[in-house]
């Protein structure tokens, strides 16, 4: 049912820039949980995204199946940044808001959203009803629902620690405007309740009542914060 109405929508309303841009930190590790990810975004029933995935520095695994992927799905680009430093929780954060920043800047689309790679997209019709949103409700934030370890967020009030970054879709007008912390001194705190608190205003979001993905669902690597601190961040 939603992949009839965003089309209808579609047809009197498409625009030249693709709705949805993904954006997914990588490295060669996180490959097999990729390939996943990538398998759920493409068997979305309303197909207008980009994927963006975008590297610290080479990832030769993931460049040789990006490549291949992009030559038979254009929807799909690689990016590979020059490596920075990873040792402290400080420089993964800072290199992190780096890439997300860069994709924002040199990609263009009608609404944004970060997905990790060990992220599970369950709900088919994902993008259809976020494009239906988009196109009703005229917001620049909409914040579908996650899972993760058994919560259901975002949670309310929205505080520190009761929303994700998975949750927080936005339009092109906040992407181009905003910046993802990459201010060291600031990580004491969650930095995507940060970037949140800085786009966030009471006239300009709306929560949206599906889920669409369940955040580490597909842990079948450590991450750069676990190798870091030996926990999940």
């Amino acid at each position: 049912m939603f992949k009839y109405f965003a089309q209808y929508f579609y047809r009197h309303y498409r625009t030249p820039l693709p709705f949805l841009c993904v954006i997914t930190p990588i490295f060669d590790p996180a490959l097999p949980s990729l390939k996943l990810l990538i398998k759920d975004l493409q068997q979305q029933n309303f197909p207008d995204f980009i994927h963006v995935l975008v590297s610290n520095g080479p990832s030769p695994q993931c460049n040789k199946y990006l490549t291949q992927l992009a030559s038979m799905d254009s929807r799909f680009r690689y990016v590979e940044l020059k490596k920075a430093p990873e040792r402290t929780w400080q420089q993964l954060q800072v290199n992190l808001g780096a890439r997300k920043n860069y994709c924002l800047t040199h990609f263009d689309a009608e609404r944004y959203v970060f997905i990790d790679a060990d992220s599970s997209i369950t709900n088919r019709s994902f993008i259809a009803q976020l494009y239906l949103s988009h196109q009703i409700l005229h917001k620049d934030i909409l914040v579908p629902q996650i899972r993760l370890r058994g919560r259901i967020l975002p949670e309310f009030p929205v505080r520190m620690g009761s929303i994700d970054m998975t949750n927080i879709t936005f339009s092109r007008r906040i992407a181009k405007s905003a910046h993802y912390p990459t201010d060291p001194w600031k990580y004491f705190f969650a930095t995507d309740f940060l970037f949140f608190f800085d786009i966030n205003t009471a006239t300009n979001t709306s929560f949206l009542p599906f889920t669409y993905l369940v955040k580490d669902a597909r842990r079948s690597y450590k991450s750069v914060g676990e190798k870091i601190y030996g926990s999940n961040h």
